[in-house]
């Protein structure tokens, strides 16, 4: 808000009336017109009233709405402290209060104090942390752990994933059970993705689905309630039903006949007569079915019209036939409803069986971990408060401790929120609370605003609600206020009557529902606009003239897109550089101003942020970020791809074109280009020669290789960003947003390794199949153009709004999965099904979807033009045509704006028409000077301002101080089979008469890995094929030799009972931690074979070296050392059974089984100091 503002006494009584803490108050506000004021002010005269702050609960939609109450309130009373007595009872007769006494103004100037030094503070806070605050309080009576966890998104979304595995591996053990039966059915009529979207979208739901089931007794009760509902009987079948529609009591076989031989004397009608023909015949039923349908209906399913049916002569040979084919065609449509109906019962059965399970899997990790998710907060808070044996007493409890709550963005509460609401506040009318104690409710919103209803919420449900609690007070004979704000401080006249006038309009006044009610501009006689640029014309054909490196799938050079981003970066340019000044108040306009809406993200956005940054405006980032898709964080997985599987070409090349490393095109097409092997073979061999700049691109990607054997991913991470400086190159070249990021994504390693074994390749599994999103706080004073989402900018303002249009109000693309068919889209439910294969109740419940989604579209219209304060920009593309997309954003504005007489054309300089600009006010050009609080440049800085940065702030802060030692036993040195250097390339292209000892080693344990997973006969014959591949060019009889050894050891005699074991693992990772003495010992490895029978374990390591120790204690101390690792994080998983070791010397082959008091005695040695005993406690 800018400028001087007109309050009259109407609008002051109305902030009185909705801040008086003497009656309840119900409060319908218009953007703008300082609702969050009237709630902190209330807030204020509770206070000041004497209430206890400890009973006062404030309830916002987010935390930084909550924020700024705290702020709002604090401040406020902070004023007061210092306040002289004159200015202090001006404050409190502002407010509302009578009593401006100096026993008043005393009480006034502690409740700064008295609010701080509250247990807990003031009570203002999100529904969801009231909520969990409940739940922890009561924790026995909502049935939760005593100190539960909130599971965050990325948790959320990992249990779930667990959850479905463990589903899909108990239909794989029993492929007939009902559970199997269902997968079958679901996949049958669907695709995989489309089954992964529909079960993704039953957990979304999965509160709504599980109580549906419940309520129903089951499953199978749950589908025959569903069944009813679309009509099916139990003797409803797919073939009787598809026999039936062939049993026509209005056209008989006779009549058909009849029909045919009439028909047969037309020339036209040919396709009608060859269906009758069909129908007539002894063709197949699925042929003579398909060619009745044709006959009575159209390709679309829809009745026949009466031209296109047969001739129209034949209507007179045949005189009831009209009535014959409406009957008929009715009848014909029915039948199809009810084989559609019992078709979409089927597949809703598939889809709630393993949902319903997989759901109920879910809940059973979440409970037994001790973890609540945030839908859970709401959900078990409102059944603690419905509960009637624990309802009493937790009313009990709360009563002592609340007595006023007041609801902000009432609008978007959903229903399950309002029942936790309507449960404690209920109370405040009834009993001896409805007498004794002034109790009361305050609810703010405003149902043009309501735009969440993916969460619930509904302008309905706060209408509802109103009536309820008026209702309720009424009774009570307690004051009730519905107070109307509808006066905006934030908009200029001009724009507020833009809104009006596109919001009388036919097209869009549905959607408030008798809602709407005329904005009152508070800032009178204050100029601006609102603009309607002329549409951008989407070319014929998509070009790419230019650069040849664009990817194809960004709009080309003349795309509508690219020219509407084009043209919004040069006017932002423009009107900052130019020095432009609002209308209303001379002020500057700086980057900062300036807020760009879109309804969703995609390439406009992309288009509108690469234009923007080219032209050197800067930018702020995406209000909301998906982690994984920031090109950031796909280097650092392209990273750990890489140090993980150093074969990967691809991961390779995309480190090092990214900032980590830096080369450019050319450098890696001159390393690419012609080379033999591997990528990373290639760099190797150019930084032997010094090559720059790969030597240095090799040096720091060989110390990245050498930290991911031993360092957790943490500290790899940490390694890379901090000590090798990735941060700041990552920072130097995609902007300081990066930095928030980075910060993010360093976090949910964190979390990963607070949870899991802290392994890179599980991290990276992990990570990649998670969804965490970062929710930026645009509230900032950063001076930076703002993109954002309509719903990002909820309760954001900005003096200049560039309104990109949301395209079309609704498109089928929208349709949920799943489908309620009850009242406001409840129970039952099924699963949405094509368009063919639709049945009437699912279209008519997809026609109110659609219905309440168009409404939507125009409350987010509405939602978005109000955060602007001054200048109003609307922009559109439009088709090879000319035109915008139909009853959009734009469409709308356009027809209620630009044929009304206060609607002038806006030209350039050479007098062609640009837009169309509405301005109730007279214009004016603002040229005198405003003194701008600029943010502090460069060049502006005192002379005397040192200008060298202190050199330790670039170097890196010393490491803590470790406590733990790091072992990978399996690298540990000495085993011939590993060396440093470059990676081993799985295919050799050298000697002819040697093979790499390395290389050996490594086929060698992929043929021992694979062959006893397949038939003996075939073992050579594989192996030799194996062999073939991988050394081309090494002699036939050092192969044959290779696979002669592996099939040595495999056809021993003592290797027989390891390969018939009931459960063999093969390269089984492990990690886990050791307490030995008093050091803890992180360890992690690999097994080549671990044999789990019912009374022993096994653990194999296969040593492909040449030279074989003589006898077990000639075996080198690092082998003894890793296979006593090995067994010491095994033994917790098998507690009751022994854990043997043998090391299998392949050359032989020669098995050594270690001895358990030897492999003790290596630890003892390694790790204890003299006279300590053993204690090995491992968490694998």
């Amino acid at each position: 808000m800018s400028g001087p503002v007109t309050i009259d006494a109407t609008i002051r009584a109305r902030q009185r009336t909705a801040s008086d803490p003497a009656g309840s108050a119900w409060v319908s506000a218009n953007a703008g017109s300082g609702k969050t004021f009237v709630l902190a002010r209330r807030v204020i005269r509770l206070l000041l009233e004497g209430v206890n702050p400890s009973k006062i609960l404030c309830l916002t939609f987010t935390k930084a709405a909550a924020a700024e109450m705290s702020i709002r309130v604090f401040r406020e009373l902070g004023k007061w402290t210092t306040m002289s007595d004159t200015d202090l009872a001006a404050a409190l007769s502002d407010l509302g209060a009578m009593d401006h006494s100096p026993p008043k103004r005393a009480a006034a100037r502690r409740l700064f104090a008295r609010a701080l030094e509250t247990p807990g503070g003031l009570k203002i806070q999100t529904i969801h942390a009231f909520c969990e605050r409940l739940l922890h309080q009561f924790p026995v009576e909502a049935n939760v752990a005593g100190h539960f966890e909130m599971l965050d998104d990325a948790g959320r979304a990992h249990l779930i994933r667990e959850a479905g595995r463990e589903v899909l591996s108990e239909i794989a053990r029993n492929p007939k059970s009902e559970r199997a039966e269902a997968l079958a059915i679901a996949l049958s009529r669907s695709t995989d993705s489309a089954y992964e979207k529909a079960i993704a979208a039953f957990l979304a739901r999965q509160q709504e689905m599980i109580a549906w089931v419940d309520a129903a007794g089951g499953v199978a009760a749950a589908i025959r309630d569903l069944s009813q509902y679309l009509g099916l009987s139990d003797n409803d079948t797919p073939s009787a039903l598809c026999e039936e529609i062939l049993q026509s009591p209005f056209f008989t076989r006779d009549f058909l006949e009849a029909l045919l031989v009439a028909l047969q004397a037309k020339s036209t009608f040919a396709s009608q007569r060859e269906n009758l023909e069909t129908i007539q015949s002894d063709a197949p039923l699925a042929a003579r079915i398909a060619a009745y349908q044709s006959f009575f209906l159209t390709d679309k399913r829809e009745a026949r019209a009466k031209k296109s049916f047969i001739a129209s002569d034949i209507y007179k040979q045949f005189g009831d036939l009209e009535t014959r084919l409406a009957d008929e065609q009715a009848r014909l449509l029915d039948l199809i409803d009810r084989i559609n109906a019992l078709e979409t019962v089927q597949a809703t059965s598939a889809l709630l069986t393993l949902g319903y399970a997989t759901a109920k899997t879910y809940q059973a990790k979440k409970m037994a971990a001790g973890l609540l998710d945030f839908d859970d907060l709401i959900e078990k808070a409102a059944s603690l408060l419905e509960k009637p044996d624990a309802a009493t007493w937790v009313h009990y409890k709360l009563d002592q401790g609340l007595d006023h709550i007041l609801v902000d963005e009432a609008q978007d509460t959903s229903p399950r929120q309002w029942d936790v609401i309507r449960k404690l506040a209920d109370e405040f009318y009834v009993g001896r609370s409805a007498v004794e104690t002034r109790r009361t409710l305050f609810a703010v919103g405003d149902e043009k605003q309501s735009i969440y209803s993916f969460q619930g919420a509904s302008p309905e449900k706060f209408a509802e609600m109103r009536r309820h609690f008026a209702d309720k007070a009424e009774k009570a004979a307690q004051p009730f206020n519905t107070v109307p704000l509808t006066v905006s401080f934030r908009s200029t006249a001009d724009v507020l009557g833009a809104v009006d006038r596109v919001f009388a309009s036919e097209a869009v006044a549905l959607a408030m529902a008798g809602a709407y009610q005329d904005h009152t501009a508070a800032r009178m006689n204050q100029p601006g606009f609102v603009e309607l640029w002329k549409p951008f014309a989407k070319p014929e054909t998509k070009s790419h003239d230019g650069d040849w490196s664009e990817p194809l799938d960004t709009p080309g050079a003349t795309s509508s897109e690219r020219q509407l981003a084009l043209r919004l970066a040069a006017s932002v340019r423009a009107m900052v550089e130019d020095g432009t000044r609002l209308e209303a108040t001379g002020k500057r306009i700086r980057h900062g101003d300036i807020l760009i809406l879109t309804r969703k993200r995609g390439v406009q956005v992309d288009e509108i942020s690469r234009a923007l940054k080219a032209a050197g405006i800067p930018v702020a980032g995406a209000d909301r970020l998906k982690l994984t898709d920031h090109i950031a964080i796909l280097d650092l997985l392209a990273l750990t791809d890489f140090v993980l599987l150093s074969e990967d070409d691809l991961a390779l090349a995309g480190v090092l074109k990214s900032p980590l490393i830096g080369l450019s095109e050319d450098d890696l097409f001159t390393l690419a280009h012609d080379r033999t092997g591997t990528l990373w073979n290639a760099l190797y061999i150019r930084a032997q020669k010094a090559e720059a700049p790969f030597a240095e691109a090799h040096a720091l990607l060989d110390g990245w290789r050498r930290a991911a054997d031993f360092a957790p991913p943490f500290d790899f991470f940490l390694e890379v960003l901090a000590r090798d400086k990735g941060r700041a190159r990552f920072l130097d070249n995609l902007g300081s947003d990066t930095e928030e990021v980075l910060e993010a994504f360093l976090a949910q390693v964190q979390t990963f390794e607070r949870t899991e074994a802290p392994t890179l390749q599980g991290f990276v599994a992990w990570f990649r199949n998670s969804s965490v999103e970062i929710k930026r706080d645009m509230e900032t004073s950063r001076d930076e153009v703002r993109i954002m989402t309509v719903h990002g900018a909820k309760g954001l303002e900005a003096p200049v709004v560039f309104l990109i249009d949301g395209g079309i109000p609704y498109s089928p693309t929208h349709h949920p999965e799943i489908v309620g068919l009850g009242g406001d889209g409840k129970a039952p439910f099924l699963w949405k099904r094509p368009k063919e294969a639709a049945t009437t109740a699912q279209n008519r419940s997809l026609e109110q979807v659609k219905q309440l989604a168009v409404s939507e579209f125009y409350r987010l219209l509405y939602v978005a033009m109000t955060r602007t304060a001054d200048r109003l920009y609307v922009l559109s593309s439009a088709n090879a045509k000319g035109e915008v997309p139909s009853l959009g954003w734009y469409d709308v504005i356009q027809s209620a704006l630009r044929h009304d007489p206060l609607c002038r054309e806006v030209t350039d300089k050479d007098g062609t028409t640009t837009g169309w600009r509405f301005q109730i006010s007279a214009p004016i050009e603002r040229t005198e000077a405003v003194e701008d609080k600029a943010p502090m440049l460069q060049s502006d800085m005192p002379s005397d301002m040192p200008s060298d940065i202190p050199d330790w702030l670039s170097r890196p802060a010393p490491p803590p101080p470790r406590h733990q030692r790091r072992f990978a036993p399996s690298r540990s040195g000495g085993d011939d089979e590993v060396r440093e250097g470059p990676p081993v390339p799985l295919v050799s292209g050298h000697d002819a008469d040697h093979v790499d000892p390395a290389l050996r080693g490594v086929l060698m344990h992929r043929l021992l890995e694979r062959l006893p997973r397949l038939p003996r006969p075939r073992w050579e014959d594989v192996a030799g094929a194996f062999l073939a591949g991988s050394l081309a060019e090494t002699a036939g009889t050092i192969r044959a030799a290779i696979a002669a050894e592996v099939i040595g050891v495999l056809d021993h005699p003592e290797m027989a009972g390891y390969l018939a074991a009931p459960t063999v693992r093969t390269e089984v990772p492990i990690a886990g931690h050791l307490q030995i003495g008093d050091e803890t010992v992180i360890v992690r490895g690999s097994i080549d074979r671990l044999v789990v029978s019912d009374s022993a374990v096994d653990i194999l390591d296969y040593k492909t070296g040449q030279a074989i120790p003589a006898s077990e204690d000639a075996i080198p101390v690092l082998y003894r050392r890793q296979m006593a690792f090995y067994r010491a994080l095994i033994q917790p998983v098998f507690p009751n059974r022994p854990i043997r070791a043998t090391l299998i010397w392949t050359k032989g082959p020669v098995f050594h089984r270690l001895d358990a008091a030897s492999l003790s005695g290596t630890l003892q040695h390694d790790f204890l100091k003299p006279g300590q005993d053993l204690p090995l406690a491992s968490a694998p």
